[in-house]
């Protein structure tokens, strides 16, 4: 549900920033969209734990398998669901919505291949991110006349959530707390230059919307290898996820 909202609320502030307006079928067809999605990605995840020492028990998948029935019951209703508001979409959207849908299951399918053979894919947080990124900003990108504003918002907003699936994945793979802070970990000693930068930038700039949900997220997930330590995975994930909402609903006042 939290990979749902922050898809919903993205999509909001992209719409905004390249000056579309979305209707209700449009925000609706995302939404069951990502619930199938993550639902099919955390079923397939969990008959490999089953047979795969490679994947540790993460608590979805965990909860995953105890609750299949459920899950399949509400792929299959999603799926159904989706395809009632197909007609009510432009054919460019349909377009644009098949070649992405093609390239999530190319994904789907290599990636369970691979961790069935207990191989972690390289760069699979990236792909993941380049997906989610371009299914929030799929209508804005073919309706919109702003491309420019645009692109520069969803590259910043891709590289919000190359940051978050990081840090969830190595979460979900029991990586030490301190591990967490290296690479392109967000940390405060140089999250907090960045942040006076971007106010910089905001007092100067129309763009107020795209900067304020970017340094908003920004900072937030710079806080999550802290709470880690302190919370533990799960609200260490949940706070990932959280970090983008709350920086998405700051840029809407």
């Amino acid at each position: 549900m939290d990979a749902l909202l922050v898809a919903l609320a993205w999509q909001e502030v992209l719409a905004r920033i390249s000056g579309v307006n979305l209707y209700w079928n449009e925000r609706a067809l995302l939404g069951i969209s990502v619930w199938i999605i993550y639902s099919t990605d955390h079923l397939l995840d969990g008959l490999i734990s089953k047979k795969s020492t490679y994947l540790n028990q993460a608590p979805r998948h965990t909860f995953v398998q105890k609750h299949r029935l459920f899950f399949s019951a509400t792929l299959l209703i999603a799926l159904l669901g989706a395809f009632s508001l197909l007609h009510t979409i432009s054919f460019s959207l349909s377009i644009g919505g098949a070649l992405l849908a093609l390239l999530t299951c190319l994904y789907l399918l290599i990636n369970t291949f691979l961790l069935r053979h207990e191989i972690w894919p390289q760069g699979k947080e990236i792909l993941i991110s380049m997906i989610f990124t371009l299914g929030c900003g799929l209508i804005p990108l073919i309706q919109s006349e702003h491309k420019g504003v645009l692109f520069v918002s969803m590259l910043l907003f891709f590289v919000l959530c190359s940051i978050n699936c990081t840090l969830i994945a190595r979460l979900e793979r029991g990586v030490a707390i301190k591990s967490l802070l290296s690479h392109l970990m967000p940390s405060l000693s140089w999250t907090l230059p960045i942040a006076l930068v971007l106010l910089l930038i905001n007092n100067l700039s129309s763009h107020t919307t795209i900067i304020s949900a970017f340094l908003g997220s920004l900072i937030g997930l710079s806080l999550v290898p802290s709470i880690a330590k302190w919370c533990g995975y799960e609200v260490a994930s949940l706070a990932a996820d959280g970090a983008l909402i709350l920086g998405a609903t700051l840029s809407f006042y």
